[in-house]
C-alpha cells in the first residue's frame, strides 16, 4: 500500500497510472506520456549512491531518451549547491521540458529569480495548477 501524501491534493495520478514509490517521492507516466512526481511529506537526505541508483533505475525503467516532466514541489526541501550542480549537469540528458508546481507565491518567485540567473538548457516553467502545468508540457515541442 503507498503512503498518501498531503502533495497528492496538487496533482493526481489516473485511474490506471502505475504509481511506483521511490525513496522521496512517487512517479508514474500519465497517458500523455509525461512522467509525473509528486514528494513524499518527510523527505529522506540521499547519499550520492542513492541519487545514482535512482538515476540507474531510472534509465532501467524509462530508458536514457528525453521526457517531458510534471513535478510538485515540497517547500520544505532545501537543495545544496551541490545538489543543485549536479541536477543542472544531469538533468539535460533526460528533459525535454519541466512544469513545476509551486504552491507558495513566494516560492515561485525565488525559483524565478535563480532561474534568472541561471537558466536551465531545457524549458521549465512554474504553476499553482495541474491543469495548466499539463497544458503547456502537451503544447511544448519536442
Amino acid at each position: 500500500m503507498i503512503e498518501k501524501s498531503k502533495y497528492f491534493e496538487f496533482l493526481q495520478p489516473g485511474p490506471d497510472d502505475n504509481v511506483m514509490e521511490r525513496l522521496n517521492d512517487f512517479i508514474w507516466v500519465d497517458e500523455n506520456d509525461i512522467i509525473c512526481s509528486v514528494p513524499k511529506e518527510e523527505p529522506v537526505k540521499m547519499t550520492m549512491t542513492q541519487i545514482n541508483q535512482q538515476i540507474e533505475d531510472w534509465i532501467a525503467i524509462y530508458g536514457e531518451g528525453k521526457k517531458k516532466m510534471l513535478v510538485v514541489i515540497n517547500p520544505h526541501v532545501k537543495s545544496t549547491k551541490e545538489e543543485r550542480d549536479f541536477s543542472a549537469e544531469l538533468l539535460p540528458r533526460f528533459v525535454i521540458a519541466i512544469a513545476v508546481i509551486n504552491q507558495s507565491a513566494l516560492g515561485r518567485m525565488a525559483i524565478n529569480l535563480f532561474l534568472g540567473l541561471k537558466p536551465p538548457s531545457y524549458p521549465l516553467k512554474m504553476f499553482k495548477a495541474q491543469e495548466e502545468a499539463k497544458e503547456w508540457l502537451i503544447n511544448i515541442d519536442k
